[in-house]
């Protein structure tokens, strides 16, 4: 962020966006009624007013914030992580930089998979591909090796993420895994990108468990949709520059679908992976979801 970022807090407690600095709004009005907003420490304190505020990043892009509430007495500025999840942004805090990016991955893997069968690196039709979103119930999913961490092994939390896996029926290739965020070779072996940004050998809490939702490329581009309501505030208006390409509309006319592919619970994990799962990816709308020790396996048995 441009600016001073220390200036600014990621809460994912807060349900407001708060800004204590009136000459950062670019739009305001006074509030028309008496509001308060409860503190940390149990304490109170007034909103004057409320209004727009544009952000910087240092990426050159501009976050806007809607319904910004002015509160002059906090010492801090508050950004709600659970307004812009709401919203489909992604948003972590890596060595003390605020990293948001809009929630349009998905558009960006389903523009990937098209461009593939265009340039002829995949089958025409995309038969050889897979779309995977990885994805939990707390919508927190630790992934290595990408672009927006500064981290040491550019480790990152995302509430979800989408990658393309490439996968020849009738050859013995190997598979190969596009992640546009991923700092790793483009495209990457699945295995070597399995090893070095999943890490299924580390052990980690239950709650960061990733699932993994794949869905063949074929079925994928005919029925996913996204108007891109996620990426709009509760009024309507853009929370930052939409994509410059058109929205994406299903073949059968479904205009917003991406809900059903990002959500997943350990229930929809299929446990006993074989044969009669690939059968079901090559014909399910949504895919199967697998379990990240079992992914590798799952591919192993496409031939």
């Amino acid at each position: 962020m441009v600016g001073n970022p220390r200036a600014w807090w990621m809460v994912s407690g807060a349900t407001r966006h708060v800004c204590a600095r009136k000459e950062l709004f670019s739009t305001y009005a006074l509030a028309q009624a008496e509001e308060t907003i409860y503190m940390a420490n149990s304490a109170t304190a007034k909103v004057e007013g409320i209004g727009k505020v544009c952000l910087k990043m240092t990426s050159g892009k501009v976050l806007t914030l809607n319904n910004v509430l002015y509160v002059p007495e906090l010492r801090r500025n508050l950004i709600s992580v659970s307004l812009l999840d709401k919203n489909g942004f992604k948003c972590v805090t890596v060595s003390e930089k605020i990293v948001v990016s809009k929630g349009e991955i998905e558009e960006n893997i389903y523009l990937l998979c098209k461009k593939l069968c265009d340039d002829g690196l995949a089958d025409p039709d995309g038969s050889d591909l897979f779309v995977i979103f990885i994805s939990n119930e707390k919508k927190q999913i630790p992934l290595w090796h990408q672009k927006a961490s500064q981290r040491a092994e550019g480790v990152i939390l995302w509430d979800y993420h989408v990658i393309c896996v490439q996968k020849k029926r009738d050859e013995k290739s190997s598979s190969l895994v596009w992640d546009l965020d991923s700092s790793l070779p483009f495209p990457s072996p699945l295995g070597t990108y399995v090893a070095e940004s999943i890490r299924p050998s580390i052990q980690i809490f239950s709650e960061f468990k990733r699932f993994f939702r794949v869905v063949h490329a074929p079925i994928f581009l005919r029925h996913f949709a996204s108007d891109r309501r996620h990426m709009k505030d509760s009024a309507g208006n853009w929370i930052a520059e939409p994509p410059s390409h058109e929205a994406i509309v299903a073949k059968d006319g479904a205009v917003h679908n991406l809900n059903e592919y990002i959500t997943v619970s350990p229930d929809d994990v299929v446990i006993d992976v074989g044969a009669d799962t690939v059968n079901v990816v090559f014909s399910d709308k949504l895919g199967v979801v697998v379990g990240e020790n079992d992914l590798l396996g799952f591919f192993s048995l496409i031939s």
